[in-house]
């Protein structure tokens, strides 16, 4: 706080990584306030649930805050646990906002007339407390907020409109977030334009006055593409409870099994059309929160569309090699050249092992950084594997030069391959 207070705008405030015992910590316009490492990991910012983690007050869009994990925020009679924003328009990146808590809304943030950007945020197990609360996670109401790789999990009130998020802004964009087994559904939408690109909705419980999924409350412009809404409960893939919806826009979507159905109301028509489809992602681990896909996924690659969903490829350990010709076995130890490459979707490698033995198979950056384990397998013959170019979190990588790298008993070669937009 001290540092803050002293602050003026232009300054950058640099905090050493631990855990800091404050709360109610206003962040003065245009500073730049950054953990050590610039990761949520650094610094925790624990209010001791004495009250909420940080404010901002008519904070402009040079502010800045990096890398904090704010918990144990908590408001009574208000809203806003973890993060208070009026009028404000923060960029705040790789920062965590948990087990924060606000009577009213917004457990994790509460957005009022406010325009901020979140990038690689999360907001898990944030709660409110009201049976007319709306967004345990995040409410928002007014302005135009940005979520770019943002994960919503785990928030929670049975009665709340949208656990993991509720709106009522200008304009919203979401790319590449995830929501997941949030209480009260994933998101609820009222009047705006929302636009949702490349985001993961599954697993979500709602209520009798939402849906597990998206609930729309009232009558706006909401356009929805490349994105997965499935196994989400009590409800659609998404629920019109307005008398006069509008229309969305579907696009290159997969909704699939929803207790109240996939491609049923107003969307029943957008089904088999634009690249839309109804097809079993196949996540890797639903029931422990690993919401990657497996390699035999339709959603890694759909003809026309590309990925579908928010995370690309996760478990890959044997699901991704698949047996060529084991009769016919190479002479001698052998890694191809990708194809296609470059490539912007998938590239297929192909490999040989001569006897049986330990191979591994890993995707580098030009840094020589491991980015990714393409396969692990002890076997012998000819292979390929897949590679859909993301990281081992299941994020897609920037485009550019990467190397995959062949090792197994003795062995090793390294191929160039390029990613293209």
């Amino acid at each position: 706080k001290a540092a803050i207070d002293s602050a003026t705008a232009g300054d950058t405030i640099m905090v050493a990584c631990g855990t800091y015992y404050e709360y109610d910590i206003h962040i003065k316009s245009g500073i730049y306030l950054t953990s050590e490492t610039g990761s949520s990991d650094c610094v925790t910012i624990d209010a001791q649930d004495l009250g909420r983690v940080f404010i901002c007050d008519y904070v402009e869009s040079t502010t800045s805050i990096v890398g904090f994990k704010a918990i144990h925020g908590r408001i009574y009679e208000e809203n806003g646990g973890g993060l208070y924003c009026w009028y404000s328009d923060p960029r705040v990146t790789n920062c965590s906002f948990r087990y924060n808590f606000a009577e009213q809304n917004g457990g994790g943030a509460w957005l009022r007339s406010s325009s901020p950007v979140f990038t690689n945020c999360d907001f898990s197990w944030n709660r409110v407390n009201s049976y007319s609360s709306a967004g345990a996670g995040v409410n928002c109401t007014f302005g135009s907020p940005t979520f770019i790789n943002c994960t919503f999990s785990h928030n929670t009130w049975s009665t709340c409109k949208g656990g993991g998020l509720s709106a009522s802004c200008d304009s919203l964009t979401f790319t590449g977030c995830v929501f997941t087994k949030n209480e009260g559904g994933g998101l609820s939408l009222g009047g705006g334009v929302y636009r949702l690109t490349n985001c993961t909705i599954a697993a979500n419980d709602g209520s009798a006055a939402t849906s597990g999924g998206i609930a729309v409350e009232y009558r706006n412009q909401m356009y929805i593409d490349n994105c997965i809404i499935a196994f989400d409960n009590d409800g659609p893939a998404i629920r019109w409870t307005c008398a006069d919806p509008s229309q969305p826009t579907l696009t290159c979507c997969d909704l699939y099994g929803n207790a109240g159905g996939d491609w049923v109301g107003l969307i029943a028509d957008h089904y088999g059309v634009n690249g839309n489809i109804s097809s079993d992602p196949l996540f890797c681990d639903l029931a422990n929160d690993d919401f990657t896909l497996d390699s035999a996924s339709v959603c890694l690659d759909v003809p026309g569309c590309g990925l579908i969903g928010a995370l690309g490829a996760g478990c890959r350990k044997f699901a991704g090699v698949e047996i060529e010709n084991v009769s016919d076995l190479p002479r001698n130890f052998f890694l191809s050249e990708s194809v296609p490459n470059p490539f912007s979707s998938n590239t297929v490698i192909h490999f040989g092992v001569p006897r049986a033995t330990e191979v591994t198979l890993t995707a580098h950056d030009v840094s020589g950084r491991q980015i990714d384990l393409l396969a692990q397998v002890r076997a012998v013959g000819e292979f390929t594997v897949r590679w859909d170019g993301t990281d081992t979190s299941g994020r897609r990588v920037s485009p550019g030069i990467y190397f995959v790298r062949m090792q197994a008993d003795g062995f090793s070669a390294v191929r160039k391959i390029i990613l293209l937009r």
